[in-house]
């Protein structure tokens, strides 16, 4: 077991008496403030309890680990603990330039924290990635990189807690690695790969999208190695911003008697405040756009159905080989 394994073990040993309570801990990772929930988007709800719990009453003789997926994962797969990797993406270390230049990739890995993890989350921003990751019942680490530290600080976590170490890997490249202490801090560094770029892959697809649209920011959130949540931020002019976003929902077949709205032949519910549209129909999945909420605002409707008319849903939900490679087609 290497140095940053026993760190993580000790921190679950700290916490497990038995069989870990999952919706308890699922609660606990969505209870944050409504703009940090609508951006972040953990699994929230009556699907909690189809979330199988960790067992960690064996965790002394070491962290159960989920298979490693590679350049692709295998069909029927439910449990992960990789993103498909960039195939001829360069890493950070190689070309800091690319990073946060893309909201389809990161540049970046840290596979001993993530096998390690009850939930973690990826995020690819205008100048920036980060990885959110949680392990035991209460540690929160996070790990950003990108070319400016201002900016890697200003980025919107669940807390400010513990202790907040800042570097330089090469030039060009800033980390910003957040932790209980010095030594958790100095062991999530030791495990960073700075050499691997992923993709960030999501249960849809956008296809149409309104003149000046472009995505700054995805993210994609696994809790108990299944996918929780994830989603794309819109800008326009660098004013107008929509959220276009996925949680899971286990058991759902669509509630279409709700519906109310009609985008592009589907079925939808137009949100009485008319800032948020969600389709209806799809298994398992719960898939909205929401304008003028928070700083999401500026477009229309008509923009959002013109979005979400054209959106391509995977074929399974929990089954991450049918996801599309691509944010956008």
């Amino acid at each position: 077991m290497n140095d940053v394994e026993e760190l993580l073990t000790e921190s679950l040993r700290s916490r497990a008496a038995g069989e870990v309570d999952g919706t308890a801990l699922l609660e606990r990772a969505s209870s944050r403030g409504r703009a940090y929930r609508r951006r972040r988007r953990f699994l929230v709800g009556t699907g909690l309890a189809t979330v199988t719990a960790i067992v960690v009453a064996g965790v002394s003789a070491g962290i159960a680990r989920w298979p490693v997926g590679g350049d692709t994962f295998a069909p029927g797969a439910g449990v992960i603990s990789a993103l498909p990797e960039a195939t001829g993406e360069p890493g950070a270390r190689t070309d800091p330039t690319r990073v946060g230049a893309d909201a389809n990739l990161v540049h970046f890995d840290a596979p001993e924290l993530i096998t390690a993890a009850r939930h973690f989350d990826w995020t690819s921003g205008d100048g920036y990635e980060q990885l959110e990751v949680g392990v035991g019942e209460q540690d929160l680490v996070y790990a950003a990189i990108g070319h400016d530290m201002a900016v890697l600080d200003s980025i919107e976590r669940q807390n400010d807690l513990g202790v907040v170490i800042r570097e330089q890997p090469v030039q060009g490249l800033w980390l910003r690695v957040q932790a209980p202490d010095d030594t958790y801090a100095r062991q999530v560094i030791a495990a960073l790969d700075l050499n691997r770029a992923q993709r960030i892959v999501l249960p849809f697809q956008l296809g149409t999208l309104p003149d000046g649209t472009r995505i700054v920011r995805a993210s994609v959130g696994f809790i108990d190695g299944r996918y929780a949540d994830g989603g794309v931020v819109l800008e326009r002019e660098r004013a107008d911003r929509m959220e276009v976003q996925a949680q899971y929902a286990p058991g759902r077949s669509g509630n279409a008697g709700r519906a109310n709205h009609v985008v592009g032949g589907r079925q939808a519910f137009l949100y009485p405040g008319r800032d948020e549209v969600e389709l209806l129909g799809l298994p398992n999945l719960n898939l909205s756009a929401r304008i003028g909420k928070d700083n999401h605002q500026g477009f229309s409707i008509q923009d959002v159905d013109l979005i979400l008319a054209s959106v391509q849903v995977a074929t399974d939900v929990d089954d991450i080989s049918t996801w599309p490679q691509t944010l956008v087609r």
